[in-house]
């Protein structure tokens, strides 16, 4: 498995996952602005040729925000979304952040489990954050380590 910027090219294939894991998919021209956009990490896992999932994050300042990860259905648990969330939060302390936050719904166990495996911790809820269907959201924060003083191995120890 490689973990790769996104490309303008990637955005269709981006499209039909978007459709496979959201009530609510974003649509093309929504994801073709984060392509160059220097405040995003938009980070694909290839296996072999296929791509098989993606993550966004945004920078503002010193924070990072989890906007989206996803992965092809068929490809879920086999470690797709964890490479992902790895490298992007990685890359979002190469440049500059020192914390990440993120909405999660409530129902969402293995993503949850997937988070806090990495070291984020609940901070509250967001009540009716979600539509279609409705629910709450879990927010979620992880402080990330001074990243030009350690080897990447040990982001995640």
């Amino acid at each position: 498995m490689r973990i790769k910027q996104i490309e303008e090219q990637d955005i269709p294939a981006i499209c039909k996952i978007e459709q496979d894991n959201f009530t609510r998919p974003w649509g093309k021209g929504s994801l073709e602005g984060f392509v160059d956009n220097p405040a995003a990490v938009f980070l694909k896992a290839q296996i072999n040729e296929e791509l098989a999932g993606y993550c966004l994050f945004l920078l503002s300042f010193d924070t990072g925000d989890l906007y989206r990860i996803a992965v092809k259905p068929e490809r879920k648990r086999q470690g797709v979304g964890a490479r992902l969330l790895e490298e992007g939060l990685l890359q979002c302390g190469q440049k500059g952040a020192d914390r990440i936050l993120l909405e999660v719904r409530a129902s969402n166990t293995p993503a949850i489990a997937l988070y806090q495996k990495h070291f984020f911790q609940k901070l509250g809820r967001r009540k009716g954050y979600y539509t279609q269907p409705a629910e709450d959201a879990v927010i979620m924060c992880r402080s990330l380590p001074e990243i030009s003083t350690i080897q990447k191995r040990d982001l995640f120890l």
